[in-house]
């Protein structure tokens, strides 16, 4: 990794910490490596949002403002975070969650392109993916009701049935740009929205007629055109040296979204047993197989994010055969009794450097 001259993790430095600590797994998180010849023309911004940080590398067009572009790229960040952050007492969604049975409730633009996306992951994934997971996500200590300590108590069986009853993506009815519920149903956007994010950065780079650029929020991630260095964007997989060695881990991109998902961003310990953010919506328990992590390239990011989160629900194997059903590129990294493995599908080969 020393031989290149610029690198921006998007990990979660504190959870890379932890995880290293802690001597669970080894992280997978993605770099972007951009080379040695940076040219002027190309400028860096960055930014707090969604509880990490976002990062844009892009081509300054003669006579643009990088002030202006970043004061654009703030205020579309806010907007999005307005209509779907379940941290904001005044959010879209935040309100739809408080909204008794039976009652309709006018929402934006934002909140309804991430609904059908979420709507058309959950159905193509049999409810893989499912934002009605929301009260179960409260339950186990990682949305912003609760936030599980050391000392905290495991949910019983009765707490788990009864956020389970919260359930229900399906009962949840669209018509234009009002939202009607149903059933008691809770809705958590946090595995689509920072994809979602990501496309509409680029969308406002898109309008400042900038066409070469990477946009990051999170490790979710967007390319056009070309990198400083003049050709792809190079984004590595970070592995473990079992799998480096067996297996290329570094992406060569131009057009591309990217989402990666893992048990190891946000987790806890409590007697020993660990506990993952990415909870399960059949058994309403966090994920306990093997599968550590996952790397999905998509039409756009926010398909992208979405699908990441459904193939760590349903782990290596049923998540494997879901993504070559429907033709996905995807990267996983899992656990055996040797250690961290990985595999991709044919899909991902066309984006892989391969050294020959």
């Amino acid at each position: 990794m020393k031989t290149y001259c610029s690198m921006i993790s998007a990990a979660n430095v504190r959870s890379f910490k932890q995880l290293l600590k802690a001597s669970l797994i080894i992280q997978v998180s993605l770099l972007f490596l951009l080379g040695c010849g940076s040219s002027n023309k190309y400028v860096n911004i960055s930014g707090a949002t969604m509880g990490t940080t976002y990062h844009v590398t892009a081509e300054l067009l003669k006579g643009a403002s990088q002030v202006q572009i970043q004061a654009a790229i703030d205020r579309r960040l806010r907007e999005i975070n307005q209509s779907m952050s379940t941290y904001i007492d005044t959010s879209k969604i935040s309100e739809f969650n408080r909204l008794p049975v039976g009652q309709s409730l006018p929402i934006d633009d934002d909140f309804v392109d991430v609904f059908q996306v979420s709507r058309k992951i959950y159905d193509m994934s049999n409810g893989a993916f499912n934002p009605s997971v929301g009260a179960l996500v409260d339950l186990w200590g990682f949305g912003p009701e609760y936030r599980m300590q050391d000392t905290a108590k495991i949910p019983s069986d009765a707490d788990i049935a009864k956020a389970r009853a919260e359930m229900g993506f399906a009962d949840i009815m669209l018509d234009g740009n009002v939202l009607t519920k149903r059933t008691p149903v809770h809705l958590d956007f946090s595995a689509v929205a920072k994809g979602y994010a990501v496309d509409e950065i680029a969308e406002v780079l898109n309008q400042f007629g900038i066409t070469n650029f990477m946009v990051e929020i999170g490790g979710e991630v967007s390319t056009r055109g070309n990198s400083p260095r003049g050709d792809y964007w190079r984004i590595a997989i970070e592995a473990p040296d079992k799998v480096r060695e067996k297996y290329p881990t570094t992406l060569n991109l131009h057009e591309a979204s990217i989402a990666t998902s893992g048990d190891y961003r946000n987790y806890y310990e409590v007697d020993g047993q660990r506990y993952t953010h990415i909870i399960d919506p059949v058994s309403g328990r966090p994920v306990t197989h093997g599968l550590t992590s996952v790397t999905v390239i998509a039409d756009d990011v926010a398909q992208a994010d979405a699908w990441a989160t459904a193939l760590l629900v349903l782990g290596e194997d049923a998540g494997f055969q879901l993504a070559k059903d429907v033709g996905l590129a995807i990267y996983m990294i899992y656990h055996t009794d040797g250690g961290l493995d990985a595999k991709y599908t044919e899909a991902m080969k066309d984006y892989l450097l391969i050294k020959e």
